[in-house]
């Protein structure tokens, strides 16, 4: 059985598919990764957006882009080693072991400042492994 019954060739047409509000959150927040001079390295998995530089960075996850069969509200921003991060109160690893999440539901609570903090830190530590 296939994890999605379909598949998207860019993200430009992964972004066609989403409702209105979760296409701006996405778009806003590829830009700021796109934007942030490290040169990061843009595909899709999974159908949605994952960026690396050396190694996984992190990901934008469109909820209208199901996990299996699941889809959610929002969109969430991850980082794959958010256990490395210094403590801040934007991510939240949850019971998972290394990502790190922040699920968001309005453009305006998207917090551009703190998602470049977030980017050098994911940076730095690709940097170091």
């Amino acid at each position: 059985m296939k994890f999605q019954d379909f598949k998207f060739h860019t993200v430009d047409e992964m972004l066609e598919t989403l409702p209105v509000e979760q296409k701006e959150i996405t778009q806003l927040i590829r830009s700021i990764f796109m934007d942030s001079g490290f040169g990061l390295n843009e595909k899709l998995s999974y159908n949605v957006p994952f960026y690396s530089h050396r190694k996984s960075i992190g990901f934008i996850w469109p909820g209208a882009i199901p996990w299996g069969k699941k889809q959610k509200e929002g969109v969430e921003l991850g980082f794959s080693k958010a256990y490395l991060f210094p403590p801040n109160n934007y991510i939240q690893l949850s019971n998972r072991k290394q990502v790190g999440i922040r699920t968001i539901y309005k453009i305006e609570d998207i917090d551009q400042i703190m998602i470049r903090q977030l980017l050098e830190y994911a940076f730095e530590i690709d940097g170091l492994l």
